[in-house]
């Protein structure tokens, strides 16, 4: 009875660890990365992957370079005209910290695609103006049950009425994940079974003669 009980309680307990952790939040920077060097496996253990956005002609990979003077910060930073990124989880939210040296109004867009690489329904994106040569933190959010796993970034100078695409830098990425239900299952299920195993596993008290 006492085991059954133990179980029964362990498993609780799990259900609340696991709900107040569903999120995970990671951050990455290029500091540590050399100039030229092309983004795409190189956080791969952080869950994000750095791809080709194959919505856009002709689009080029991100790459690492050294920080511009005129920026404070890391020693090397990234910069693209749109970064694309594939995460292993689905992400809820994202801030990126960007700067952009256009010779009109800084902008940038953010859209997310699920993991089919299809659009949201009714969703059309974020962005909009920030303030230009200096490091900005630009923050979208997205639904869980979007299940967003893609998600495009991309630079625009909005010059005498129109928009054209801009390179710019990122200094990190900050970025809100949903883990996947077999790796909650896996885990509740891992500590459950330590709970109730628990008193089977403690040394027995020497006796003395």
């Amino acid at each position: 009875m006492r085991r059954y009980t133990t179980i029964f309680f362990g498993a609780l307990l799990v259900r609340f660890i696991t709900s107040a952790s569903a999120q995970g939040t990671t951050t990455i920077r290029f500091n540590g990365l050399p100039p030229g060097e092309k983004l795409g496996e190189q956080f791969a253990l952080n869950g994000i992957h750095f791809v080709t956005n194959r919505n856009v002609p002709f689009s080029l990979p991100a790459s690492v370079v050294a920080i511009p003077p005129t920026l404070s910060g890391s020693e090397n930073v990234a910069v693209a005209v749109d970064l694309s990124m594939h995460f292993d989880s689905p992400v809820t939210g994202l801030l990126a910290k960007i700067a952009e040296f256009p010779t009109g109004q800084a902008n940038y867009t953010v859209t997310g695609r699920d993991e089919q690489g299809v659009g949201i329904p009714g969703y059309f994106g974020d962005g909009g103006e920030f303030p230009a040569a200096q490091w900005y933190t630009a923050s979208v959010s997205f639904s869980p049950e979007w299940k967003v796993t893609y998600i495009d970034l991309v630079g625009w100078d909005f010059t005498s009425g129109e928009n054209f695409r801009s390179g710019f830098y990122i200094d990190s990425l900050e970025f809100t994940t949903i883990p996947e239900p077999q790796t909650l299952c896996f885990f509740t299920i891992g500590l459950t079974a330590m709970i109730a195993f628990r008193p089977l596993l403690k040394r027995p008290k020497p006796t003395r003669a």
